[in-house]
């Protein structure tokens, strides 16, 4: 499921006046822990909460619930992939409500 570099090119088109999230998350600590699916979702939640204490402080008000509201999907969607250990790595955007890998 990569992208390939056409599409994420698209992606950046589509989403140029979009308040998105974009995050990038290696898998390489979770292999080291073990690399079960129960690592991953550790994994995820430390990153999710690093991404909050980052960033929320400079979200203006009135983009505080879009963010929150791209992180939350972003955590679930992570949380939720069975398979992740099988990737280096993640390259998620979250915008209008969907997430893209």
């Amino acid at each position: 499921m990569s992208p390939n570099v056409n599409r994420l090119f698209e992606l950046v088109e589509e989403l140029a006046d979009t308040p998105t999230l974009s995050a990038y998350l290696c898998t390489d600590g979770a292999r080291r822990r073990g690399g079960t699916h129960g690592v991953w979702v550790l994994e995820v939640e430390c990153f999710v909460r690093e991404l909050r204490q980052r960033y929320s402080s400079v979200t203006t008000r009135a983009n505080r619930d879009i963010f929150e509201r791209n992180l939350r999907r972003l955590e679930l969607r992570l949380r939720g992939l069975p398979q992740a250990m099988r990737a280096r790595a993640w390259l998620v955007i979250v915008a209008r409500g969907d997430v893209h890998y």
